[in-house]
């Protein structure tokens, strides 16, 4: 299975955020404080039903 695209409406402060997933290999990258590892909690939820 491979995911195309991630869309969080809501999950915590994180609000109506995009993810275009593209190729083998996907990097997120921004400042601190955007949202990084709450959008890598939030699919480790959807995909396993628990965070790490």
């Amino acid at each position: 299975m491979r995911i195309k695209e991630l869309f969080i409406k809501r999950y915590g402060p994180l609000r109506d955020r995009s993810y275009v997933l593209t190729g083998r290999f996907n990097l997120l990258v921004g400042k601190n404080e955007e949202g990084k590892t709450l959008t890598i909690d939030a699919l480790v939820k959807l995909l396993l039903g628990r965070t790490c």
